[in-house]
């Protein structure tokens, strides 16, 4: 459904009045009319920030879904954002809750029941995000390096005997399709040269 939103603009405004919680707040905002696209965006973001703890994972979150190649499925997204760079094998006691991710981006993110993908809910919010020239300073997100961590992980040092070990290790680490398909992508370019200089 979410592909569908023609009216980017008052499906946000409808979103924040669902999150209110005082009666009067709520009036108010009903007796609000929205402005513009950019205008409901930034008031977004400035929702965003008021908790610090939420406001890091959804610039990451934001980070990811802006940046990506392909559509992420949600354990993949969960996986990624789980992902230290001193890490051998995954942990679960860091991965994201999809409710914690929906919640922390305050409906730039939803979820595609029928293709099990996490997305911005319309192309325009990548449009804004990429618009702005400090969005993601400071995110501690590196998309290239989370890839190539995620390759060395201890589990793919030796390749599965078979195909029952290699649809086991697909469902053991969500992941590694994305990386393994996109890792190069990520990498070309700047990246490639800071990459390298770190080796």
């Amino acid at each position: 459904m979410w592909m569908n939103v023609r009216f980017p603009l008052a499906y946000m405004h409808l979103k924040r009045i669902a999150e209110e919680t005082c009666k009067a707040d709520i009036l108010l905002e009903l007796n609000t009319s929205p402005t513009t696209l950019p205008d409901e965006y930034s008031r977004t973001l400035t929702r965003i920030k008021l908790s610090p703890p939420q406001c890091r994972l959804a610039l990451r979150v934001l980070t990811w879904l802006t940046h990506a190649k392909t559509s992420l499925l949600i354990p993949e997204l969960c996986e990624a954002l789980a992902i230290d760079f001193a890490d051998t094998r995954p942990r679960k006691d860091t991965k994201p809750h999809i409710s914690m991710i929906l919640k922390s981006c305050h409906g730039f993110v939803v979820v595609d029941s029928t293709a099990g993908t996490v997305e911005l809910f319309h192309f325009t919010v990548k449009e804004y995000l990429l618009s702005l020239p400090d969005m993601f300073a400071g995110v501690t997100v590196d998309i290239p390096w989370t890839c190539l961590t995620f390759l060395n992980y201890d589990a793919f040092n030796l390749p599965c005997e078979d195909n029952a070990g290699c649809h086991d290790r697909r469902s053991r680490y969500t992941f590694a399709a994305y990386a393994s398909s996109y890792w190069a992508d990520h990498v070309r370019g700047p990246s490639e040269h800071r990459l390298e200089s770190c080796s």
